[in-house]
């Protein structure tokens, strides 16, 4: 066997092996199916040129292997053809008019190959002499073949320049790949020969099949068409084989022969099982990226819904805001008789409506300032506060419903010393009041103090809010300042039954677009409870552009 005909044969063989990987390695569409289909036609043309260039053939076994070689050629173009016809293609698109071209030029490309394209073949054969083609069968044979393969030309290139850039380049890949095999395929097997040079007959093949197989895979690995490892498990595998099997052929001994022939069994069997652990593994991995996507859709549907949530919340608590504004009004205006003086049956009865229509109040301020913060959408004005007068003045209002419960209130802040921040003074008294609210709420018994002091040389103030309360269980902890959770001993929810768990986490939000920080610290259930709340003095805190401008900050 010439050196030729044995690369023809091995890269035969290669171009098969690609075949097989593409159509393994990826989904069973039809693009991809008849992507295969080029190289494995291909390689049965090969193959055909292998027998007719390099084995001495009876005449009859001799234009079997011919007649192949043109048929099996032309099959590789209208694979081609067919490629990129239904490539990225619609799939409620017609493929009648594809179906029928093919359904004609098959037929006609089969008689014009079986007794039209050659005048003679002598009685013993060869592809140096003995073979005299018919110009009108030879190259209406060809002028067809080369229609289908410029046909196929236009429609993928059509396509790729519909395409996104991102497919686009590894689309262009595979248009040259076909451009380039299809045409040496012509040149050097088709138009040469015609002249009588077969000088290149045998060596084309193996330019096809570099040219389909080393861009195809680069292009197929490149653009993750299928998985590199199981690509190049694959490859080295085959690789190994070929090597192994070629060394069984050239065994000189019986012994070298059996010696070979059990490594190549082995090799093959450890390969097999190789592959399949890999490929198994890929799988896996695949289906983790799967349902990776399928929690990020799922996450994103859920965020939507949390937006559409917020929407409907701000719209729901503006609307409820404007009515109990007036209700809260119009009793706390019946109850300081400024429409006559009323009895003291109703007057309970309005100081009753005044409290609730101000309870829900407060609760609407809150869901509208929780669709602030997660819209970003929340605005602070920043001047010079001072807290000590702030806190003294929310702990005063807050003085009646401590007596109310019998219980033991303070505020301390030093007789002297001085507590100024930087801060939005309608937010800080909202929050200060929150935290006082619901230390009350939250002690049946016993005492709440509120306590200003300097931290850290005066560069910052601590407001303590300390209580001996129902407390916080540890557990209760981590979550204290999450929306909708009320974070107080199981106690203390059953005082208090309608807390919505918003206040908290809208207080941590405010804090921190103060650039301070809250937190809260309890000895377990039973044992009371106490808010911190640290803000930086004006005289250390950032620098603002303006006292008075306006600061949107908010958390997602």
């Amino acid at each position: 066997m010439k050196i030729s005909g044995a690369f023809l044969l091995i890269f035969c063989v290669i171009n098969l092996a690609f075949a097989y990987l593409v159509c393994r390695n990826s989904k069973r569409e039809l693009p991809v199916i008849f992507y295969s289909l080029i190289s494995f036609f291909a390689s049965l043309w090969g193959l055909s040129v292998f027998l007719l260039a390099n084995i001495e053939l009876a005449k009859v076994y001799f234009l079997l292997a011919l007649y192949s070689h043109y048929m099996l050629g032309f099959c590789a173009y209208l694979s081609f053809f067919w490629f990129a016809y239904l490539y990225n293609r619609p799939t409620a698109k017609s493929v009648r008019w594809p179906v029928f071209l093919t359904f004609l030029i098959l037929i006609f490309q089969t008689i014009l190959a079986s007794g039209f394209m050659f005048k003679e073949i002598s009685s013993t054969p060869s592809l140096s002499g003995g073979i005299v083609f018919s110009p009108a069968g030879y190259g209406s044979f060809t002028a067809i073949l080369l229609f289908v393969f410029i046909l196929g030309l236009a429609l993928l290139a059509r396509k790729m320049f519909s395409l996104p850039a991102n497919n686009r380049e590894a689309t262009s890949l595979l248009l040259i790949a076909n451009l380039i095999a299809g045409s040496l395929g012509i040149i050097l097997n088709l138009l040469l020969p015609f002249y009588g040079n077969f000088s290149f007959f045998s060596i084309n093949p193996i330019l096809v099949a570099v040219s389909l197989t080393g861009i195809g895979l680069y292009a197929l690995i490149r653009y993750r068409a299928f998985d590199t490892k199981i690509i190049l498990t694959q490859v080295f595998i085959v690789g190994i084989s070929l090597v192994f099997l070629s060394s069984l052929f050239l065994s000189k001994t019986l012994m070298q022969f059996m010696v070979n022939g059990l490594l190549f069994v082995c090799l093959v069997t450890i390969g097999s099982f190789l592959s399949r652990s890999v490929r198994k593994e890929v799988e896996q991995r695949e289906k983790i990226e799967q349902f990776a996507r399928k929690l990020e859709e799922a996450n994103e549907y859920l965020r939507e819904m949390d937006r559409q949530k917020s929407e409907f919340v701000s719209i729901a608590s503006h609307q409820l805001r404007s009515p109990l504004t007036a209700v809260k009004g119009y009793s706390s205006m019946l109850l300081e008789g400024s429409y006559g003086p009323i009895s003291e049956k109703m007057s309970e009865i309005l100081r009753r409506i005044f409290e609730s229509s101000n309870h829900l109040v407060s609760i609407v301020e809150d869901f509208l300032n929780l669709t602030r913060i997660e819209q970003g959408q929340m605005s602070y004005k920043f001047e010079r506060v001072d807290m000590k007068e702030l806190v003294r003045r929310v702990a005063e209002e807050y003085g009646p419903r401590a007596e109310e419960k019998n219980l033991s209130y303070s505020f301390h802040s030093g007789d002297t010393a001085e507590y100024f921040v930087k801060g939005d003074r309608d937010k800080l008294i909202q929050i200060v009041s929150n935290l006082i609210d619901n230390s009350i709420k939250y002690t049946p018994s016993g005492s709440v103090a509120v306590s200003l002091a300097k931290k850290s040389g005066g560069s910052s103030v601590l407001l303590r809010v300390e209580d001996t309360g129902v407390g916080i269980a540890p557990k209760d902890m981590k979550m204290l300042f999450r929306k909708f959770i009320r974070g107080r001993a199981d106690g203390g929810k059953k005082l208090y039954t309608e807390g919505t768990g918003i206040g908290l986490y809208v207080a941590k939000q405010m804090i921190e677009a103060h650039q301070g920080r809250i937190w809260a610290e309890s000895g377990g259930p039973g044992k009371g409870s106490a808010f911190f709340i640290e803000l930086l003095s004006a005289e250390s805190s950032l620098p603002l552009q303006n006292e008075t401008a306006e600061k949107r900050g908010g958390s997602q």
